[in-house]
């Protein structure tokens, strides 16, 4: 009897499941407030009589902001947690797209898409921050990949709808109607998501050990990948150890590594998105339904 008991796992509740669909979800919003705006230029630049260089500073001072916020915000969240500062980060950047509905100027325009930037940058860092404590090592790649994913679902639905209420409504029922969906979402993630499981009342003892089962002292077991040819000479995986200090991710040559190959992904992505747009219209002669 005692053995049959033994045997017998107790029930795993999957709430960090739950949070992941909310990731998701919120950073489709994200990314569609910021490149909704490669759709619609081309009309902003006729209303308004846009030159080239202020076209491209339009572009240009989001990602400033953008970068210049992110540093802070992840050492703010180190100290305060997540949850309140994502929620905050979606309903102002909803706020700020909602007023470029109403813009009455080139300068009104620039000044926004900097604020734009600003208040976005907490939000992907919140969001990974959020997957770093809710899924144990074995499924943080899983997690990440999914919510990269969602990076790639906006820049494919955003065009075309973006068009659509375009042509129906004007350009700025865009941002308008785009604003919607981030006002409702950061009710969302207040509402399902902690910045750790312990706070949750969804999350079960078991899915909590299972969650911390590699940050207890415990260290991940090493995989084998076998001859890998080639590629093992010019990358070699090797057992890396774990970062304590902010100023030993700055010295990490595995950090740098990725933020150069992100650097350079984000350059192609962010290009597409923001002038091939423009470029079909000008310099191709594509109509507004045919370059959505």
């Amino acid at each position: 009897m005692a053995s049959t008991q033994k045997a017998v796992q107790p029930h795993r509740s999957g709430y960090r499941w739950v949070v992941l669909s909310t990731i998701f979800v919120g950073y489709v919003i994200c990314m569609a407030d910021r490149s909704n705006i490669g759709a619609v230029l081309p009309m902003m630049r006729s209303e308004f009589q846009i030159s080239n260089f202020e076209a491209g500073a339009v572009s240009s001072l989001f990602f400033l902001g953008y970068a210049v916020s992110q540093i802070p915000a992840g050492l703010v969240m180190g100290k305060f947690g997540t949850r309140k500062i994502v929620s905050v980060a979606i309903l102002s950047f909803s706020i700020v797209t909602f007023l470029m509905g109403h813009v009455g100027g080139a300068l009104a325009l620039l000044v926004l898409r900097l604020f734009l930037g600003l208040i976005e940058g907490p939000t992907p860092v919140g969001m990974t921050s959020t997957i770093n404590s809710w899924f144990p090592l074995k499924e943080k790649g899983i997690a990440t990949g999914v919510y990269i994913g969602s990076t790639m679902v906006a820049p494919i639905l955003v065009p075309i709808v973006s068009v659509f209420l375009a042509q129906a409504f004007g350009w700025r029922s865009v941002f308008i109607w785009f604003s919607v969906p981030g006002f409702i979402m950061a009710l969302v993630f207040y509402l399902v998501v902690r910045s750790h499981p312990r706070e949750s009342r969804h999350v079960n003892k078991a899915e909590l050990e299972y969650i911390e089962s590699d940050k207890n002292g415990g260290k991940a077991t090493a995989v084998d990948f076998g001859n890998m040819g080639w590629i093992d000479k010019v990358i070699r995986l090797r057992q890396g150890r774990r970062l304590h200090r902010n100023g030993e991710v700055f010295k990490s040559w595995n950090i740098w590594g990725v933020t150069l190959a992100y650097f350079c992904m984000n350059n192609v992505l962010y290009g597409m998105i923001t002038w091939i747009p423009d470029y079909l219209k000008s310099a191709r002669g594509y109509g507004t339904i045919s370059m959505g």
